[in-house]
C-alpha cells in the first residue's frame, strides 16, 4: 500500500484506498516494524501530522513520508 502511494505520488496519481484496509495495514506495520528498520534506513522517523488525518495519512506518515496536507 506504500509503495502504491510511492509510485502515485511520483506520477501525479490519486490513490484510493478503503480507510478500513489503511487502518489495518497501519496496525500491521505498528505491530511488525521495529527498530531495525529504522536504524538501516528503510523507514525515516514518523513525521508529524494533524489529528484530522486518515488512516491512509497515518499509515504515509509511520513510514517517515510526507502526506500532502501535513
Amino acid at each position: 500500500m506504500v509503495h502504491g502511494w510511492d509510485f502515485a505520488q511520483a506520477t501525479s496519481q490519486e490513490i484510493d484506498v478503503d480507510p478500513g484496509l489503511a487502518e489495518y495495514v497501519l496496525e500491521l506495520a505498528r505491530a511488525t516494524v521495529g527498530e531495525q528498520q529504522g536504524a538501516s534506513g528503510s523507514l525515516g522517523p514518523e513525521t508529524a501530522i494533524a489529528e484530522s488525518a486518515g488512516n491512509l495519512e497515518r499509515l504515509i506518515a509511520f513510514t517517515g513520508r510526507v502526506p500532502a496536507g501535513a
